[in-house]
């Protein structure tokens, strides 16, 4: 735009999101910096007289403009910006003397608040891996459930793919209380994998695909620290530091905590049903929650437990994936997946993952009629 042209910049007008009710208010997130220019507009379409939002990040000072393209750039096939701009209508226009910068918070996952069951004595979970972690530091790993902030429990995966997990106290971390398989599913990214712990006093057990896969030390029970009045279980990550992290990318599907200790016999039946059966196949009594995750749409995941612990999904993570023991007809012409008894169904979760404009302001225009 040229200086001589008229500067509408009254025409704008500053939009801050609204600030969410407190009902609804979603853990604290690893914040993400952005360096350079990025930024978005909404909605993609606009008619006269609707108003058009421009969502900036700018790590310098800036102007925005808006224009109506003349005919001829409308007409022309290929791309020429200078004799675009010779038939352009500016619309508005606003300078930004100093830089805007916003976070961004990445990581889709499921979380939810005041659980209150202790320290679960099995925690059982499918998923499947599609990235492993990034290699940042030698302790880089992903959640696939856990109740954890550096103290309490985990089921996971470190960066070179070996499933692991934490039965700690509450209190401080200790290396000493996680337990990994020797085994990597490295090569089996993009596959199902049932994976679970059991505790018996300081004994831990990790399950993979039915078989014992290590051995390891939990925290003497004794000597758990009382969970804080607002523990959360979240599921495609954990926290570090009172901040959501640790996300993982893959699916993930029945998803159950368990009051008592699992036998060899119930971990092996849990991997057979591949998550396939309606209700929790083996020790129902003793659950403490039950996330199927088999939504369809919304913005919630069901406890079947019966005792109403529903999640939360943060970041619009996928839904209606199928689950483990989806048939492999999938995809083929004439299959319905509404009648197909197999499907089951996984939530998608992704590192990458972010709900657009999270503590993004917003500059909007009324475009005219």
């Amino acid at each position: 735009m040229t200086r001589d042209q008229p500067d509408p910049a009254g025409a704008w007008e500053l939009r801050r999101p609204a600030a969410p009710d407190s009902r609804s208010r979603q853990p604290a997130h690893r914040p993400v910096r952005v360096a350079g220019l990025m930024g978005y507009v909404d909605p993609l379409g606009v008619k006269p007289g609707e108003k058009l939002r421009v969502h900036l990040t700018a790590p310098a000072a800036h102007e925005i403009a808006v224009a109506r393209l003349g005919r001829t750039a409308l007409l022309r096939p290929e791309p020429d910006d200078d004799a675009d701009r010779a038939e352009a209508e500016w619309l508005a226009r606003l300078d930004s003397p100093a830089a805007a910068r916003h976070d961004v918070y990445p990581g889709s996952y499921a979380w939810v608040n005041d659980v209150s069951t202790g320290r679960p004595r099995t925690v059982s979970a499918w998923v499947r891996v599609w990235r492993l972690p990034a290699t940042v530091e030698t302790s880089s790993w992903a959640s696939i459930v856990s109740d954890m902030d550096y103290c309490n429990w985990a089921l996971g995966i470190d960066a070179d793919g070996h499933p692991g997990c934490y039965v700690g106290n509450g209190g401080h971390h200790d290396r000493v209380w996680w337990c990994f398989a020797g085994t990597s599913l490295l090569r089996r990214l993009g596959e199902w994998v049932h994976i679970a712990f059991t505790a018996d006093g300081i004994k831990v057990q990790l399950w993979v695909d039915g078989d014992m896969a290590g051995e390891g030390v939990a925290a003497d029970a004794g000597t758990v620290t009382p969970p804080p009045a607002a523990s959360l279980v979240r599921i495609g990550a954990a926290a570090e530091s009172g901040l959501a992290d640790h996300f993982l990318d893959g699916d993930v599907s029945d998803v159950a905590l368990f009051s008592r200790q699992l036998n060899r016999h119930q971990v092996v039946a849990l991997t057979e049903d591949r998550a396939m059966s309606s209700v929790m196949p083996v020790a129902r009594a003793s659950l403490l929650a039950h996330w199927p995750l088999r939504e369809m749409s919304g913005s919630r995941a069901a406890d079947a437990s019966g005792h109403g612990r529903d999640c939360t999904l943060v970041n619009t993570p996928a839904l209606n994936i199928p689950g483990p023991s989806a048939s492999r007809a999938i995809g083929r012409p004439g299959y319905d997946p509404d009648t197909d008894p197999t499907r089951g169904g996984s939530i998608r979760f992704a590192s990458d993952a972010a709900s657009r404009g999270r503590g993004f302001g917003a500059r909007s225009i009324t475009l005219p009629c």
